[in-house]
């Protein structure tokens, strides 16, 4: 008697197969498609990290340059206490043609909150990511004392002091912005080296905001800082102002 029961194993075998190959071929898919997707993760997280670099390296030529005009500040402030101190013996200010001060150029975050913004700062080597936040975070109060600081100096270029006779309230006054011109001069010229250092650690070198050519090089920065009226002499004139 032949047996009328149907024999499917061979189509479930058939059937268990082909759902194995469509399995096997979504996940072949999601795979790849999650390998170019941590493939185009990475190559933002690089482009970012590049953008900030770059930034870093007009940071450190800001700081660099600020480096470089130091020993004219502290050349300056030498020369003011002077004339300070002999308007205390004569009560009268000499006329002074020009100051000058230190340069008050913020620095640059750009690009550095986009990738904080993005999340692809979490894609960055560890190294790289602590290195880098730490410079940011120590830029934010140097560039408020940095502002502080030129404000001063604009203080001492006040007109109305210049040339004319000068009372104890006066002298106190510029006795006063001039020991606090020191003060962040100090400070501010600690976090120019400090910072200039750190950058250079990643293996960064300066770029200069300084527009002169093409290229900016250093020694187009000393000229140019050279050139700058902190650096230059005082003019004094012992006419007294009408």
């Amino acid at each position: 008697m032949r047996s009328l029961i149907p024999k499917p194993l061979q189509g479930w075998r058939s059937f268990v197969g082909e759902v194995g190959i469509i399995v096997l071929g979504v996940l072949i898919a999601l795979g790849a498609q999650q390998i170019a997707g941590n493939r185009e993760q990475q190559l933002r997280a690089d482009l970012s990290l590049a953008a900030v670099r770059e930034e870093l390296a007009l940071d450190m030529g800001t700081y660099d340059e600020r480096t470089l005009q130091e020993p004219c500040i502290t050349r300056r402030l030498e020369e003011m206490t002077r004339i300070l101190s002999e308007a205390r013996r004569t009560r009268h200010l000499p006329i002074i043609k020009e100051i000058g001060r230190s340069i008050a150029r913020p620095t640059l975050r750009t690009a550095w909150e986009e990738a904080s913004q993005s999340g692809d700062i979490h894609q960055w080597p560890a190294a790289d990511r602590i290195a880098i936040a730490t410079l940011y975070s120590q830029q934010q109060p140097s560039d408020l004392l940095t502002l502080q600081e030129a404000g001063l100096w604009l203080r001492l270029q006040a007109t109305e002091m210049m040339g004319s006779s000068v009372s104890d309230s006066d002298l106190s006054l510029l006795s006063d912005i001039l020991g606090q011109v020191r003060y962040y001069n100090w400070n501010n010229a600690i976090d120019a080296r400090q910072l200039v250092e750190q950058i250079a650690a990643l293996g960064i070198v300066p770029k200069y905001h300084l527009v002169i050519g093409p290229s900016t090089t250093r020694a187009e920065v000393i000229a140019k800082v050279r050139a700058s009226p902190i650096c230059q002499p005082l003019s004094l004139s012992s006419e007294r102002a009408p």
